[in-house]
């Protein structure tokens, strides 16, 4: 386990993989899953997982004390220097895409690739998008199960959604 207590990280594969591969997954709140590593050949990929601050097995769960994005990009090279990885293939979706694209510009010398999926870029208007329900009109059952897991007190005014 990484000396820094509130990050989990596992790894699969080859530990002497020319390319590491560090994948970030999407939320933020969500957490790295076993469907994250089929993704992957642990024959001759090595590929590092970790819950980002306050997801997952991450403690304490749940907190959102000095989590941002700059906080989580120097969490990915604290845990690439723990390991003594030094440049790594990066790659993420949703969430993980924005913080691929975000740590990418931040240590290019750091990224020898970047993959990125479900490409997030965290702009206002997408933001909005969720929010504000304005994916109801495409996805109105995934809407009304966002609704009912979001407290009263964070929902926002809707906006009505058209074609």
């Amino acid at each position: 386990m990484l000396a820094m207590a509130t990050r989990s990280t596992s790894k699969i594969g080859a530990i002497k993989s020319q390319k590491p591969i560090i994948f970030l997954h999407g939320g933020p709140g969500s957490s790295t899953k076993d469907k994250h590593r089929l993704s992957f050949d642990p024959k001759t990929q090595r590929v590092i997982f970790f819950d980002q601050r306050g997801c997952g097995k991450s403690t304490p769960l749940g907190r959102w004390h000095h989590n941002n994005t700059q906080e989580l990009a120097a969490d990915i090279t604290r845990i690439a220097d723990y390991l003594k990885v030094d440049t790594f293939i990066l790659t993420g979706e949703s969430w993980g895409s924005c913080l691929a694209l975000y740590y990418a510009i931040c240590e290019p010398r750091r990224v020898s690739a970047l993959v990125v999926g479900g490409v997030f870029t965290g702009s206002q208007a997408e933001i909005d998008w969720l929010d504000e329900g304005l994916f109801q009109a495409h996805f109105p059952d995934v809407w009304e199960r966002y609704l009912a897991a979001t407290p009263k007190q964070h929902q926002k005014p809707r906006r009505i959604p058209y074609c």
